[in-house]
């Protein structure tokens, strides 16, 4: 039996007309049932006009969720000595996975990421989010290769949090999460 508590690891790929590539364009993880968060995307997993496909399995278990992209969002931030990009991908149906996500709030976030300097994965994995960091992050943490997302970037902190956040509902509100009723 698994540990639920096991990180889960996630790879993109590109989806090709006869379905997803094999080689991982980039590593990321779950921020929600449906949503996934790439930190410092390549350019090759943060094109809008491709198609993709996430891998989803937890540490320990066999086999894999292969679930299509909906939709990209990117963000990036450049302050002081933080610079850092983010995709957040939106995955097209809920992952089996998305009850194993930690909750957040863009403050708590935004604390975090000044805190870590900027490192996604580390940032995240301090507010509970169950992230297995990819093979070779000690080496990118603070050096990302490719900074095509600078002219974009934002300077405060906190937007780069909401940008990031918001797509995932267990994270777009500040205060407790809304009441079914009305």
């Amino acid at each position: 039996m698994t540990d639920p508590a096991a990180p889960v690891r996630v790879t993109v790929h590109l989806t090709g007309s006869d379905g997803p590539q094999d080689a991982p364009l980039a590593h990321g993880f779950l921020v929600d049932a449906r949503a996934v968060l790439v930190p410092d995307p390549p350019e090759t997993a943060a094109d809008p006009f491709q198609r993709y496909t996430v891998r989803i399995v937890r540490d320990g278990e066999e086999g894999a969720e292969r679930l299509p992209v909906a939709g990209l969002r990117l963000a990036a931030l450049s302050r002081d000595a933080i610079r850092t990009s983010a995709a957040v991908l939106t995955l097209a149906e809920d992952s089996r996975y998305g009850g194993s996500v930690a909750r957040s709030t863009p403050a708590a976030l935004t604390e975090s990421l000044l805190h870590h300097h900027g490192d996604l994965w580390a940032a995240y994995a301090a507010l509970g989010y169950p992230v297995a960091h990819p093979p070779g992050h000690a080496t990118m943490v603070g050096a990302a290769e490719e900074h095509w997302w600078l002219e974009s970037a934002v300077e405060e902190a906190g937007r780069f949090a909401e940008l990031i956040c918001c797509p995932a509902t267990s994270c777009c509100h500040d205060g407790p999460p809304p009441s079914g009723g009305a």
